[in-house]
């Protein structure tokens, strides 16, 4: 009897052990990471004149949602977003994603946002504001490395900035650290995106 209350413990904690270690391996497969055009699709860009977008892939196994959010900075801190949400089928896990951003390079505005997923494209083109200001000259820092999804927790993609003098020296930080020390930015405007995923599914 003792054997068995042993056997059938030793099967619960290795059950409990491989379930705990897939979970551990899916956390770490759900990734966002810097994507490039092939050149068949740089060719094909350049054949019709379009610009090249900016571009992220992602590959996440965690979430029932994401949500893609751009923030303006005032006053030191990051403005309150503008969201595009789409949910997440864990019938289509692992999810594969493209995101492509089309960004106004003198005024900083978001021209167009695609998502590429299992199922085809979602596309959204905000207004742009006519008044808006342009810059004498501008940076953009990107994501480099890819980074882990954990819920919750947003990932800078991108932060535009806009000088209103060209001659001047400024810092341009990467987008992590812009996210989380909005006040150290001297640039006359910033715009930075990131994206977040969620367990809670869209209403």
């Amino acid at each position: 009897m003792k054997k068995l209350v042993l056997l059938l413990t030793s099967l619960f904690v290795l059950t409990a052990v491989l379930c705990g270690c897939t979970q551990q391996q899916e956390k770490n497969q759900s990734y966002v990471s810097a994507a490039e055009l092939s050149q068949e699709e740089t060719d094909i860009l350049k054949l019709v004149g379009a610009q090249e977008p900016i571009l992220f892939d992602f590959t996440t196994y965690l979430g029932k949602s994401f949500s893609i959010q751009t923030m303006e900075l005032e006053n030191g801190s990051w403005s309150e977003p503008r969201t595009y949400s789409s949910s997440l089928d864990e019938d289509t896990f692992p999810f594969h994603g493209r995101i492509a951003i089309k960004q106004d390079e003198e005024t900083g505005a978001i021209l167009s946002l695609a998502v590429q997923g299992p199922h085809g494209f979602t596309h959204s083109s905000p207004t742009p504001d006519e008044n808006a200001p342009t810059y004498s000259s501008h940076s953009t820092a990107l994501l480099s490395s890819r980074v882990e999804i954990e819920p919750e927790k947003p990932i800078a993609l991108q932060v535009y900035y806009g000088y209103a003098d060209g001659q001047a020296s400024h810092t341009s930080y990467i987008p992590d650290y812009a996210l989380e020390h909005p006040e150290e930015i001297d640039s006359d405007y910033a715009q930075i995106v990131v994206i977040t995923f969620s367990e809670t599914p869209l209403s």
